[in-house]
């Protein structure tokens, strides 16, 4: 508050609380895992969709923030290592949503309620092997990741209109690439692994278990 960062900080606690209104089996689930926020819990989605949520409310917060978070986004990391400062959240979104228009700060965000009501379902926020094809039918899970890697090189080149998959909306250029010009195959160790067969799941891959 302090930073003069008020709005934002309102903004991702508020969604904290909408999380855990979904309490028919996803707050079960979803207090229990966070685990301080830790690698071993789910912080890759809580905190993610919470600092997701910050973009989503203020038309001005919403033409900057992803910019800072990308500033200090590390893609060496996995997605499910992560917390904070969590740019799939946002290629999520915005790949699979399908509600609002491109100029609402919201635009997409049905996709992360769609998440929280299949949690809300199942148990478990790991649910993305479903969740994905069930969003988009011609998409998968794998598929997801995959092109998430792709878009962090091609974002700065791709038409939103022609090329979506490979588009991240309301980034300045080179930003990823200039934080790390050497991403490789790090973003997703499990890929690398696979030698690109496959994306990684959410169970049976070495150090993931989900």
């Amino acid at each position: 508050m302090r930073a003069g960062n008020a709005r934002t900080v309102v903004y991702h606690e508020f969604q904290h609380y909408m999380q855990y209104a979904y309490d028919s089996g996803c707050y079960a689930f979803l207090e229990p895992n966070y685990l301080n926020g830790t690698a071993a819990g789910d912080a890759e989605f809580l905190e993610g969709y919470a600092d997701l949520a910050k973009d989503a409310v203020d038309a001005a917060v919403d033409l900057t923030l992803f910019n800072d978070i990308v500033a200090v986004y590390n893609p060496a990391q996995s997605f499910y290592d992560k917390s904070y400062r969590d740019v799939f959240s946002k290629y999520f979104s915005e790949q699979l949503g399908t509600q609002w228009n491109t100029t609402d700060p919201h635009w997409h965000m049905d996709a992360v309620r769609r998440h929280y009501e299949e949690c809300d379902a199942r148990d478990t926020l790991y649910v993305l092997d479903t969740l994905v094809p069930a969003l988009k039918s011609s998409m998968t899970e794998e598929k997801l990741f995959l092109d998430f890697f792709a878009a962090n090189w091609a974002k700065d080149w791709a038409s939103a209109t022609t090329q979506p998959e490979l588009s991240i909306s309301m980034m300045t250029p080179g930003l990823l690439m200039a934080r790390s010009p050497c991403i490789k195959m790090s973003i997703f160790p499990a890929v690398r692994r696979a030698g690109l067969a496959r994306a990684p799941r959410m169970t049976g891959l070495p150090g993931i278990s989900r």
